[in-house]
Order: C-alpha cells, then structure tokens, then sequence
C-alpha cells in the first residue's frame, strides 16, 4: 500500500509540473502577444504595466479557450436572459478570467463615483434594457481589450478610493 502511495503521489506531482510548465508557456506567450494593447491603453505614464500584468498574470495560466466557449454559452444564457447572476452563474471568462460581477460593480463605481471620469461614457450602455446590457457585457468580457480597459478602470477606482496608497 505504502508503494502505491508513493507512486501515485509521484504520478501526480509530475503531472502537474508538467502541465504548469505547458501552462506558463501558453501564459508567457499570451502575454507577449497582449504587450502592444498593454501599452496602447495603459501608458507607463499613468500606470506599471509590469505591476498590472502582474495581477493578471495568474488568469492568464487558468485560461482554457475551449472550456471558456462552453461556459460562456452555458452561463449567457442563464445570466444574461434570465439574470441568474448568483455563485453558479458567476463565471469567469476571457484572457484575464473576470466574473460578470466584476464588470457590474466596476461599471456601478464608474456611475455613482466617477460619472466625469473619461472612461465613464465609455462604459455606459447605449441600451437600457437589462437583457441587452447584461449580453453587451458578456461580449465586452470576451474581448480582451474589454478586460484590459475594466482593469484600467479598476486600477482608476483603487487609486480613487485609496489616494494615499502609491
């Protein structure tokens, strides 16, 4: 027993070195192409890239294209035609794997505390209808200049509500 064990221990670290050496390819790889639209929409001037991909580095290694495409269709249907928004259906998607949620409440921020703030009227929806935004920002979180702009504003919000933190 005591050899299975081990054996299997063994079987199962190497397999997930190995897949974490394949992973952070991909990852390092995704990023290096992701590196023109970092410094297109987050200038050094306002931001460290390095700090920002940092953050995101992580979801990069989680991303699987094909389990996103499942997910996406599975959930858009419950969270964005029946506003089933709750922990089963909060699901992350795209490049940097960001929840629904996350968009909401960013978009929510942007509303109530930042209304003059230039990335305001780009997050605003030309639509009310719920249906129709909640799809809206499904495609938005699919695209990954989407997600690098809702992380440009997340950014924007913790030095907001945070001034004193550099």
């Amino acid at each position: 027993m005591g050899a299975f064990l081990l054996l299997a221990t063994g079987w199962l670290v190497s397999t997930q070195f190995g897949g974490l050496t394949a992973k952070r390819a991909v990852a390092d790889s995704l990023a290096r192409s992701l590196a023109p639209l970092v410094c297109e929409l987050l200038p050094n001037a306002h931001y460290q890239q390095q700090e920002v991909m940092a953050v995101v580095y992580p979801e990069l290694l989680r991303c699987s294209p094909a389990q996103d495409v499942i997910e996406v269709e599975v959930n858009r249907r419950l969270y964005a035609l029946h506003n089933l928004g709750g922990v089963r259906t909060d699901f992350s998607m795209g490049l940097f794997q960001m929840k629904p949620s996350f968009a909401e409440r960013i978009e929510g921020y942007y509303r109530a505390a930042l209304p003059k703030d230039e990335l305001a009227e780009l997050l605003a929806y030309p639509r009310t209808d719920s249906i129709k935004v909640r799809s809206a920002r499904l495609v938005r979180l699919g695209q990954p200049r989407w997600q690098l702009i809702y992380l440009k504003c997340f950014h924007r919000i913790l030095h907001h509500k945070y001034p004193q933190i550099k």
